[in-house]
């Protein structure tokens, strides 16, 4: 008698798509909103090269965040509707989302943060989380900026934060205990 090997599961719940404008529907984001299931998208990633250095055609990459796993073909109809290329199974959610801004490619074009949107629930500020190393390159120039500013109060601070430096609202506000006792340390220190 002989056993059968056990049939490999070829369905995911994330997949992901490259949508390019010139060939798609002018409405392809109504299309997968129509959906409901929660996506995400990248900016308009239109100066990324190829390795000759010449422009890659304009495109969105997309995440499609099911909550039931899919089949390849069931995903496949969804991004012929958007004349879009064959999906392609998403297995790290964050590293996908990181990637729509090239964040962890300092070598590629690195897009705004700002612009990656998610739809239907997908909550896109999950996964653009810092890191634990730039967490610590954060306090690292928070620090320093309040020593070269003489920065003396915690308000001063969250006053240039939000006008200046959104990115480091997150660490203050997890850090804010520590971050005003050094700023404490450095209005003493400085009479």
């Amino acid at each position: 008698m002989t056993t059968k090997a056990p049939r490999k599961d070829t369905r995911n719940r994330n997949w992901m798509i490259l949508v390019y404008p010139e060939s798609t529907r002018e409405d392809w984001k109504e299309t997968l909103n129509d959906l409901m299931i929660p996506w995400a998208c990248s900016p308009l990633h239109d100066k990324d090269t190829d390795d000759n250095g010449e422009l890659k055609k304009p495109h969105y990459h997309c995440l499609l965040a099911f909550t039931n796993k899919k089949s390849y073909q069931q995903v496949l109809s969804i991004a012929k509707k958007l004349s879009a290329p064959n999906p392609k199974q998403c297995e790290n959610v964050k590293g996908l989302i990181r990637y729509f801004a090239h964040l962890d490619h300092p070598e590629k074009q690195q897009y705004d943060v700002n612009q990656i949107v998610g739809y239907f629930g997908f909550d896109t500020t999950y996964y653009l989380q810092a890191t634990v190393a730039e967490k610590h390159n954060a306090q690292r120039e928070i620090r320093q900026f309040i020593t070269e500013n003489h920065i003396t109060e915690l308000v001063s601070l969250y006053a240039y934060t939000d006008k200046h430096r959104p990115d480091w609202s997150s660490v203050i506000n997890s850090q804010t205990y520590s971050i005003n006792k050094y700023i404490e340390s450095t209005r003493y220190s400085n009479k």
